[in-house]
């Protein structure tokens, strides 16, 4: 009998919340240093555009995860009530 399951025991775990912030962290780090290369002033305007988004993004993604991580309290804070039972 085959089996079509595929054992992921030997990878490493996956974090995508913490993975998604490395990237804006990491495309943020790397405008930075396109931006003081950029020989025109309308180029260094739109990077300084896209930092400024990826800013924004950041903040909101931060707050995203600030109110999951209060639902989850909540969540859990619920469940382990008693009168719930």
């Amino acid at each position: 009998m085959h089996n079509n399951t595929t054992d992921h025991a030997d990878e490493p775990a996956r974090f995508p919340c913490i993975e998604t912030e490395r990237a804006l962290s990491r495309a943020q780090g790397l405008m930075k240093a396109l931006k003081k290369e950029l020989p025109e002033i309308w180029q260094r305007d739109i990077a300084k555009d896209i930092l400024g988004e990826l800013s924004t993004a950041r903040a909101g993604f931060k707050e995203v995860l600030q109110n999951n991580r209060e639902e989850r309290a909540r969540l859990t804070e619920l469940a382990c009530d008693p009168r719930v039972i």
